[in-house]
């Protein structure tokens, strides 16, 4: 689990999003904040911004991240098992899971590396799902 949790604001562009992820290395950030007094929670992947933003021949430097962000988080708590996670990144079809605290803080980030890394049948489960999805959108109509 990735504990360096890298943040930003509803209100940041996608420029500085990218920026973000290049400098450090990742490939989601988790957006956390207030915008016009609402909270705008969510998480943005390498792919987002691909898929969203790049393919769509849109200006990263116009889009902000909660256009564009996975606006409902879904999350697991510190006292989880690795193979709770695997099942919810399996049910939800993600291949990244924030751990929240009990504030629903988010301090940290299960990734499907880290899966592999651990138990790499528990990988084969979830990547399986993602295999799915990824040939479904190739071959969209």
């Amino acid at each position: 689990m990735a504990t360096k949790v890298i943040g930003a604001k509803p209100r940041d562009t996608i420029e500085y999003i990218a920026k973000l992820m290049y400098a450090n290395r990742i490939e989601a950030v988790v957006i956390i904040g207030r915008d016009k007094g609402k909270n705008k929670n969510g998480i943005i992947t390498s792919k987002d911004i691909v898929y969203k933003v790049v393919a769509k021949g849109e200006d990263p430097k116009k889009i902000i991240a909660k256009n564009i962000m996975t606006g409902r988080i879904i999350t697991i708590s510190p006292g989880n098992t690795i193979d709770e996670a695997a099942r919810q990144m399996r049910k939800y079809d993600i291949r990244r899971l924030p751990v929240a605290n009990e504030k629903k803080e988010i301090v940290g980030i299960i990734t499907e590396s880290d899966i592999a890394r651990i138990s790499p049948e528990l990988h084969l489960l979830i990547s399986e799902g993602s295999r799915i999805r990824d040939y479904a959108e190739r071959n969209e109509y």
